[in-house]
């Protein structure tokens, strides 16, 4: 009776998966990304960075890992995440000019297996890190540090509408994140990920609380 049920299962999940390589025409119906700050433990980041009027704070020295979640419909097989970087000069146009990431040199794409989220569905994950520079802090409100992520399937020349592609974007602030943390009397001082409207000020009250533990320790 257990080798008939498992033949029939074995069976029933044969012809389903033959049902679904059937179903071509099943493409990538929704595309999502989550920012992390990978400086504080991958702490997600929540409400700030889907637009330019509503950015995510980083410092210089900090780390964002972003995650890209895709559906793919039936293409578990082919499909494939890409991400991209905005550049550090505008486009001919003057718009931001988008460029693939990472590029050699830079950190490796981590690349997760396909999840089946239901019959003839399937669910792409991958990220990235990137490491905020001096030249981020310098960047113009026009310019902003931005990624997007897109999927490519190659077998039937698709890629997700640019109007579909989900944007992160960073305001770098020009405060320098030390690895070493910083002490005081009330313990570890930590570096969130904060609005661009508070990240200044919380640079200046980590720059305080060093100037105060000097204090404090040449007494």
């Amino acid at each position: 009776m257990y080798m008939y049920l498992l033949r029939h299962t074995s069976l029933n999940a044969h012809l389903i998966n033959i049902y679904c390589i059937s179903l071509s025409s099943v493409k990538p119906t929704e595309v999502s990304t989550q920012g992390y700050n990978n400086s504080m433990d991958d702490q997600p980041i929540v409400s700030f960075g889907s637009s330019i009027d509503n950015m995510a704070g980083f410092m210089v020295g900090q780390t964002v890992k972003l995650k890209c979640t895709a559906n793919i419909g039936t293409y578990n097989n082919s499909a494939e995440i890409r991400f991209r970087k905005s550049n550090l000069d505008l486009g001919p146009n003057g718009g931001i000019q988008m460029a693939p990431y990472p590029t050699f040199g830079a950190a490796a794409q981590v690349r997760e297996n396909p999840t089946q989220t239901g019959q003839c569905q399937w669910e792409l994950k991958s990220h990235v890190f990137y490491n905020m520079t001096a030249q981020d802090a310098t960047r113009p409100r026009n310019n902003p540090l931005k990624f997007d992520c897109y999927v490519v399937i190659n077998s039937i020349n698709y890629e997700t509408p640019e109007e579909d592609r989900p944007d992160f974007y960073i305001r770098v602030s020009k405060c320098l994140v030390s690895p070493i943390p910083v002490f005081t009397q009330e313990g570890t001082i930590g570096l969130p990920s904060v609005p661009p409207s508070v990240s200044l000020s919380v640079c200046n009250s980590v720059s305080l609380s060093v100037r105060l533990s000097a204090k404090n320790l040449d007494h």
